[in-house]
């Protein structure tokens, strides 16, 4: 729980309060529970599009509303109501002219189909990265072509300037009403899993205000409405497009609004993992490499700070807390090159073996709700500081591989290992790439990461940290399964190309289903369905538990479809024997639901389930329609 500290205002931040009065933006956030607002039926009354200067006093008015409605309650996480300061549009915006008044038109293109023939499902249209092309085909009277000398007419320069505008759409933002529950939203279901704020010390100001609007994009998908989710996706095109017409000029303003648009990117990238949306995911796998560039440039992958000793206790806290937001945000960018390289199967853009990677403090530490606490936590011993003379800390002692380094993290330092558990994953994939993941190479992962379960998986975590730590060993059965499986071949095997699948990937398809490799993944799948089977509904999955389900589900029905029986093959793999698992018995539970022909489904139905049922989001929704898809196509041919 967070304590009120009515000083609660980052000072290296320095929000300011014009002079014009304060407002609060998100409005009676104190005193509002989820649990009340998922209990009562709600229906957003969205504001209509106007035009003009109507549009913007309008929104000005509707937003300044917020002083009258804001009270001095204490939320539940335990401190201030973070929008306090300033009127949202006519302080905090008044620098984002795309956030009120643009749209991205999106991004299309045509995919065809393959043939007649159905060796395998067609899944192509419905696969997660099939963009529909719902622009009308070109021609000579919609857009002319210069004629054959050359020349360009003014049918031509016409057709350019029209498809140079920019479209203009609803330029209102929801209410502060809205905007509250989304924040609210936001810090009691998403933080825990991907704390990259500090939530503490968290103030809006002009300085972060896309920071605000991005945080509120992610509440928005956490309630399951329509109109909310559809809000949420407007403010993240709204805010896709405002950063980069704007960081330009944001690179000239100062570090620290520098620092707050990385931090907005970052979480715009997040939302587009997680909305479902071919398009989006499109955006993320483009805009990646900016925020890698942007964060170089602001140096956030080297050295951390370290607070001075001379300053008073709570100056050392906010310096501190900015300081480890530095560290995260550079973890999280790591996360997000991990998780997207491995989405769409290919290189990351980040070097694996950087000597740079930094480490972030303990994660009870982070959630601190004030400087006491921040401090009682720091000397109790039981919990990790990171200083400058640590052996982990960069410049010191830097692990010489993936592995060492991250065997070198504290274990109460769970988003630290997070990242470099992706890191892992991601130098697993990379070596499949580039065909250097023989079965030599294969025994020494295993061992490693077998040795990472050792030290990391018989911790129990503090309560609000074991959504946390649960993400972690779904994390770590993923990287067992693609040590042992090629996932991007899977994926065609299942129809992600069209119905034709090629003879070469039938043969090594049908190979890996016979191999030892295979009832190997088919236990680690079992193994996430289980401990997701357990997770507890108030909490939200991390970021790759979804395609974890997926994979897994992709994984068994494989097995089962082009599994020929084969040879007895030895079971005992250390892993399993470490979590004193019978892998016979994980086996048989995965063959539960074998019914005649339509063995090759096996549990795949139980996955379809608990990508229905876990959090709230749009890309769980979509891997169990294609999963759904897949078995419809299997048991109607």
């Amino acid at each position: 729980m967070l304590s009120p500290t009515p000083s609660d205002q980052r000072a290296s931040r320095k929000p300011t309060r014009d002079t014009d009065g304060e407002v609060s933006v998100l409005n009676d956030l104190n005193g509002m529970s989820v649990a009340a607002y998922h209990s009562q039926p709600h229906r957003l009354n969205l504001p209509q599009p106007k035009s003009g200067e109507a549009s913007q006093q309008s929104l000005s008015r509707q937003l300044s509303t917020a002083n009258d409605l804001f009270s001095d309650h204490s939320t539940d996480l335990g401190f201030e109501n973070w929008l306090a300061y300033g009127n949202l549009a006519e302080t905090v915006l008044r620098d984002w002219p795309f956030i009120i008044d643009n749209v991205d038109p999106g991004c299309t293109r045509n995919d065809g189909v393959h043939g007649s023939g159905r060796p395998v499902a067609d899944l192509q249209r419905s696969w997660y990265t099939h963009l529909d092309n719902d622009e009308p085909t070109l021609s000579g009277d919609t857009t002319p072509l210069p004629r054959h000398n050359q020349e360009i007419d003014d049918n031509y320069r016409q057709s350019l300037h029209r498809r140079l505008q920019i479209r203009v759409m609803d330029p209102n933002l929801p209410s502060a009403e809205y905007l509250n529950l989304r924040v609210r939203a936001y810090f009691k279901r998403f933080h825990p899993v991907f704390p990259v704020i500090h939530a503490a010390t968290f103030r809006p100001s002009r300085t972060n205000a896309v920071l605000l609007l991005s945080i509120c994009s992610i509440g928005s998908l956490l309630t399951g409405h329509p109109d909310a989710v559809h809000r949420g996706i407007q403010l993240f095109e709204r805010l896709n497009k405002a950063i980069l017409s704007n960081w330009e000029t944001l690179m000239r303003r100062g570090k620290d609004e520098n620092f707050a648009m990385i931090q907005a990117a970052l979480l715009g990238q997040t939302f587009g993992l997680l909305s479902g949306q071919a398009k989006h995911l499109v955006l993320v796998d483009t805009f990646h490499g900016s925020i890698v560039a942007w964060a170089r440039r602001a140096k956030i992958f080297q050295e951390r700070h370290q607070p001075s000793e001379h300053q008073n206790l709570e100056s050392r806290w906010r310096e501190w807390a900015l300081s480890e937001e530095r560290t995260r945000l550079a973890l999280a960018v790591r996360i997000h090159d991990a998780e997207v390289a491995n989405t769409l199967h290919h290189e990351t853009l980040l070097p694996l073996t950087s000597r740079k990677t930094p480490v972030a403090d303990s994660d009870a530490l982070f959630f601190a709700s004030s400087p006491q606490a921040w401090m009682a936590l720091s000397r109790g011993g039981a919990l990790y500081l990171a200083t400058p003379s640590s052996e982990t800390s960069t410049g010191h002692a830097v692990p010489e591989t993936i592995f060492d380094r991250l065997l070198s993290i504290p274990t109460d330092c769970h988003f630290s290992i997070y990242s470099a558990m992706e890191d892992v994953l991601s130098a697993t994939m990379e070596a499949r790439m580039n065909e250097t993941l023989t079965d030599e190479y294969a025994r020494n992962l295993h061992s490693r990461v077998v040795e990472c379960g050792k030290q990391y998986l018989q911790t129990t975590p503090p309560k609000d940290l074991e959504a946390l730590h649960g993400g972690i060993i779904v994390l770590w059965h993923l990287v067992f399964i693609s040590i042992n499986t090629d996932v991007d071949l899977l994926e065609r095997g299942i129809g992600r190309g069209g119905p034709e699948l090629e003879p070469s990937d039938l043969a090594e398809t049908c190979k890996w289903a016979r191999s030892v490799n295979a009832k190997r993944t088919v236990a680690h799948a079992m193994m996430i369905k289980r401990h997701l089977e357990h997770f507890p509904l108030t909490s939200e999955p991390a970021i790759h538990v979804p395609r974890a389900l997926f994979i897994s589900a992709i994984s068994l029905f494989c097995y089962f479809k082009y599994n020929d029986g084969g040879a007895e093959q030895r079971l005992d793999f250390p892993e399993f024997q470490l979590l004193d698992i019978n892998v016979q018995a994980l086996l048989r539970e995965a063959n539960a639901h074998k019914h005649g022909s339509d063995e090759e489904l096996g549990s795949v139905f139980e996955f379809i389930d608990l990508l229905q049922r876990i959090g709230h989001w749009g890309i769980s929704r979509k891997f169990a329609t294609i999963l759904g898809e897949l078995i419809h196509a299997e048991t109607s041919s």
